[in-house]
């Protein structure tokens, strides 16, 4: 399809809806306006928006004689959703914003939360008397699988309360209504077929939707927790939703063909430097371009940076992150090439001068450059990695270069005539390659040696800083008691209970379910990693945290959660003769909201990690920064079927 002779290739769809007939809202058309501003301006001709908002007084630019907005009832939404599936073509961007209010149905179908219940948006519907009705989370599901399927790239944001306080505040600028089993009579889950492929159905709602499907091929981000709710706030003098105020303003600034982590990042920094109790959550795929193709190439690692009033700067990762004093990081203006960032005079060093458990403070080398919330550190030095030591052996090819390699990637090198005890050892094998070695000098899993060339040292050295920054991630623990009691953490499988440290013995495709429970006075916040014999740490709950209700916490919700996971070799690693391996599944449990991205880590099959050519307000102050760090080693086996 062509607009003015340009081809479209992306699609929007923004709901906004301030005239509800009870408890009107006053910032949502507002909000979807402000998303039409941006994504017109900077795609121009390439986009097609469709608006679907109504005021309450009914006058503005919503209702202009040039271009008159669509109803935003339940029928008119749907005919959105179906008419980009017929109009849109593979490889399509589709981003869909919705600014209203949210509500929560008691569960029902079979992949309902049975804690949490069935989320629902609240749409209009002029022919019943209540004036709404809902469109539910598995059917929004269906259609957001119908177009995936298609080939589309979607993105979802949900500006509107999915927290367990929307049973507890009557206020009119939060953004949500109570459930109403007489605005959907009949209502069956599902009117579009949700297939077994679907997530596990115990997600919690605010953080993982547990209707969604597929996370990998769709983002969503949702505009606060479980403990939270969404509250309208003033901005430039108007009244705005706080994640779609700053979510214009990070496109403008960081752009449309970034990471979902990097508007993400910007997002989040903002919300934290404006008081506002609210911690977005990301779910789903955070490398995927927002509305746009990303770069291939960026593969860097970033951590949003907060200005306070007085300049200070607060690195948002501290101990549990494997931060320490000295550490240096190239911050950088949102928006700025991850490929040589400096050549645009928006970046300056700085260095940790100390670290918190989830938090540091920063100090800029050079204050010639003012540095805003907002910003990103892009890691220089991580002292960190000099706990795992390398040991070249003599021989050798290009000894210095590796050692000048390793060292400006903060790997601590030893000599071939040193008794210390290494992590790894670099030698040559027979037919003249580089072999990694573990420190007893045997042979590692699923690493191949590398041949000599023209990029070996490069990546070697890529090669070690990953296996060092797996070892980190590892062996990152917590011994606080005090912060350990206020929860307990057990996995199960088979029908037997098995606590952490000590190796579990598992066959493989067994499923695992691991349970949380806040014995505490305050939310908890779980963040659940796989470690796995590829060496990589992956995002078990592709969600950047999940939170988890205290003992305290007013509301139908139990303080008891987890997830469930299937252990398995890898199918490369069977194709091998393999009949077993080793994995770990890492969980991180924290007192306030954090992201733990930087710890994460590719397979090291999947593609060389090589290192970016370049890298040679209100805070609300004495928040806990408590953190624990519980490992569960596991054996896989396969299981050998006797005749």
């Amino acid at each position: 399809m062509a607009k003015n002779g340009v081809s479209i290739t992306h699609h929007a769809i923004l709901i906004g809806i301030d005239a509800y007939p009870t408890k009107p809202l006053k910032s949502c058309v507002r909000d979807a306006e402000g998303v039409k501003t941006q994504v017109e301006t900077i795609l121009k001709e390439s986009v097609n928006v469709e608006m679907l908002t109504t005021s309450q007084n009914n006058e503005g630019p919503e209702n202009t004689a040039a271009k008159l907005p669509i109803r935003p009832t339940r029928e008119n939404v749907v005919s959105a959703f179906e008419g980009v599936l017929a109009r849109a073509k593979a490889g399509d961007f589709l981003y869909i914003h919705f600014s209203g209010h949210g509500t929560r149905k008691p569960p029902q179908g079979p992949f309902s939360n049975t804690s949490l219940g069935d989320l629902a948006l609240v749409l209009l519907d002029e022919h019943r008397k209540d004036g709404v009705t809902y469109l539910y989370g598995p059917d929004l599901a269906a259609y957001l699988k119908s177009m995936v399927d298609a080939g589309l790239v979607i993105t979802l944001v949900l500006d509107c309360c999915f927290s367990a306080s929307v049973y507890r505040r009557d206020d009119p600028a939060v953004r949500y209504l109570p459930y109403d089993v007489t605005a959907d009579p009949g209502y069956i889950t599902g009117s579009l077929a949700i297939t077994k492929e679907r997530s596990q159905p115990h997600r919690d709602a605010s953080m993982r939707p547990n209707w969604l499907v597929d996370p990998d091929r769709y983002v969503i981000i949702t505009a606060c927790g479980l403990t939270e709710e969404v509250v309208g706030a003033k901005f430039d003098g108007q009244n705005h939703g706080a994640l779609s105020y700053f979510l214009s303003m990070a496109m403008g600034s960081v752009g449309l063909t970034r990471r979902h982590k990097d508007i993400y990042d910007f997002v989040r920094a903002r919300l934290q430097s404006s008081g506002l109790p609210q911690n977005p959550v990301l779910y789903g795929n955070e490398n995927q371009g927002f509305f746009g193709q990303v770069d291939s190439y960026i593969t860097s690692v970033t951590i949003p940076v907060i200005a306070r009033n007085d300049q200070t700067l607060i690195l948002q990762a501290g101990d549990a992150h494997g931060i320490k004093t000295g550490d240096q990081f190239l911050l950088v203006a949102p928006g700025s090439s991850e490929t040589d960032p400096r050549a645009q005079g928006h970046s300056s060093v700085a260095q940790v001068t100390h670290t918190r458990g989830l938090t540091s403070d920063l100090e800029q080398l050079d204050k010639s450059i003012r540095v805003r919330t907002g910003w990103k550190a892009m890691v220089l030095t991580r002292l960190s990695l000099k706990k795992f030591p390398v040991r070249l052996q003599s021989g050798i090819e290009r000894h210095e270069r590796l050692l000048i390699a390793l060292e400006e990637r903060s790997i601590c090198v030893q000599t071939p005539a040193t008794d210390e005890p290494c992590d790894f050892i670099v030698t040559m094998n027979e037919a003249e390659e580089y072999d990694i070695l573990d420190e007893s000098g045997g042979r590692m899993m699923n690493l191949l040696p590398i041949p000599q060339g023209p990029t070996d040292i490069g990546h070697i050295a890529a090669v070690l800083e990953h296996l060092c920054r797996f070892r980190l991630v590892r062996e990152l623990s917590t011994g606080a008691p005090a912060f350990r009691e206020t929860f307990e953490i057990s996995l199960f499988s088979n029908g037997q209970k098995f606590e952490h440290s000590s190796l579990i013995e598992l066959n493989d495709r067994d499923l695992v379910n691991l349970v949380v429970t806040n014995k505490g006075e305050k939310a908890l916040y779980m963040f659940v990693y796989d470690l796995g014999p590829s060496w990589q740490v992956e995002n078990a709950c592709k969600a950047t945290y999940k939170a988890i209700l205290s003992q305290n916490h007013q509301s139908r919700l139990k303080r008891t959660d987890g997830m469930k996971l299937k252990v398995q070799i890898p199918p490369n690693m069977k194709e091998k003769g393999n009949r077993s391996c080793q994995d770990i599944i890492k969980v991180f449990i924290t007192s306030r909201p954090t992201s733990f991205s930087l710890l994460e880590l590719p397979r090291l099959s999947e593609r060389t990690v090589m290192r970016s050519p370049e890298r040679s307000s209100p805070v609300e102050e004495g928040l806990p920064e408590d953190w624990a760090a519980i490992s569960f080693p596991i054996r896989i086996s396969q299981v050998t079927n006797i005749k």
